[in-house]
């Protein structure tokens, strides 16, 4: 069968594209990666991902809702999680979103493909160990979910095979800068408009970090709602006032934290926090979040009104659940204030693949969906010289385009 597919799973959303004869693309789908398993007895017979995934979190359907699967592939401390009383592995939370995504493909497109490209980005983290083990969870994964032949490729070498008709006839070298949910990649590319086929492109060098748009939102929960739950208060223990620890907050404060308190071990460490607190209103505020699992919910609302304070001078975030009311407000100078350090080191790591020669460079293409961040693009417009940097208008179905093209370059048939 003349299909090739290619699969973008992506911290925030993941993307399947496929192609036919002659390389043209056939279509493209793209639903969030979030996972919510209803709570049953014992075990797990019953799946939702992506919008109805959403939608039973939302609905406050009891269960377990779980978001940036993808983030917690390099975390060596991950072991398993509880569901249903049930040890469920990173691996198997994968199996578990990845068999209804190839349903979703067979109900879209009739095909159930087992050759794939898969996009992976350049370095799931700095340190070795870690982006080893983040590879090798993914290709296991996808293994266990019944995909046979697995082709690796990093995603801004994907998305560089999808803006030619962005470039001119004096382009010959230019950067793929691809900001996504997880980690942020870039790719510096030379063109040569005589080639064919793949043979068009030479990869001069990839580097990568993994910060995306996922940390900001959790350094602006962070920074803007901790106060409020009392991160400066201290409680009384055997006679002494000390702080309150701060791996609460940083913990509640996560996209992709799985494991959580039990109930029972929560009522018992939160005595002493609650009654001997200086603080004990703002305390039960953090307690009502852990307790009822809010974290997530939180973070959704920071995530839309980061994506509405592009020209806006000031957004409130409001949360209003559980007898709970917390309200954030949102300057473009504070986020990027609060995002700065992260941002320093994404605009350090992008100059790094140039060996900070940017004037060498003909084009830049700014892709991935944190690309949109108004700082971001500031930033990485203020480095190179005027008109040399473009902004991709398809932010989340390039790279997976470009995976099923280099499936067909390379005759990956899907089976």
């Amino acid at each position: 069968m003349n299909i090739y597919c290619g699969i973008d799973f992506g911290t925030t959303n993941t993307v399947v594209s496929i192609c036919g004869k002659n390389g043209q693309l056939v279509d493209s789908f793209s639903i969030s990666t979030t996972l919510f398993i209803p709570e049953e007895n014992q075990g797990i017979t019953k799946v939702y991902i992506g919008d109805e995934a959403v939608a039973h979190y939302e609905e406050n359907r009891p269960g377990r809702y779980i978001h940036s699967i993808k983030r917690s592939l390099s975390d060596k401390y991950f072991k398993y999680t509880v569901i249903n009383r049930t040890r469920v592995t990173l691996e198997e939370l994968l199996v578990l979103f990845l068999t209804e995504l190839k349903k979703m493909i067979h109900a879209q497109w009739s095909i159930t493909p087992e050759n794939i490209v898969l996009g992976r980005p350049v370095k799931f983290s700095v340190d070795g160990e870690r982006d080893k083990l983040a590879k090798k969870r993914l290709k296991s994964g996808f293994e266990m979910a019944g995909f046979k032949g697995i082709t690796p490729l990093e995603e801004p070498v994907a998305a560089s095979l999808c803006f030619e008709n962005s470039l001119t006839v004096n382009d010959r070298k230019f950067l793929i800068v691809d900001l996504g949910g997880g980690t942020s990649d870039f790719t510096l590319v030379s063109y040569d408009p005589a080639g064919e086929g793949i043979g068009k492109y030479k990869i001069n060098g990839v580097d990568g970090i993994d910060i995306g748009g996922d940390n900001f939102d959790e350094d602006v929960m962070l920074s803007t709602l901790s106060p409020q739950l009392g991160s400066s208060a201290t409680y009384e223990s055997y006679g002494n006032r000390l702080p309150m620890p701060v791996h609460i907050y940083r913990d509640i404060c996560k996209w992709n934290k799985i494991r959580w308190y039990d109930k029972k071990d929560l009522a018992q460490e939160f005595t002493d926090y609650q009654y001997k607190s200086s603080a004990p209103g703002s305390i039960k505020k953090l307690k009502q979040i852990i307790e009822n699992k809010l974290s997530q919910k939180i973070l959704e609302k920071i995530r839309m009104g980061k994506h509405e304070l592009a020209g806006e001078q000031l957004v409130q975030i409001d949360f209003d659940e559980h007898e709970l009311e917390l309200l954030m407000e949102l300057t473009e100078d504070r986020f990027a204030e609060i995002i700065s350090e992260k941002t320093d080191q994404i605009l350090a790591t992008m100059g790094s693949v140039l060996d900070h020669k940017y004037q060498d460079v003909d084009k830049v293409i700014l892709t991935g969906g944190t690309s949109k961040v108004s700082d971001i693009q500031t930033r990485v417009r203020g480095v190179f010289s005027s008109g040399k940097v473009l902004q991709d208008k398809d932010f989340y179905n390039s790279i997976s385009k470009g995976l099923a093209l280099y499936a067909y370059y390379n005759d990956i048939k899907i089976v």
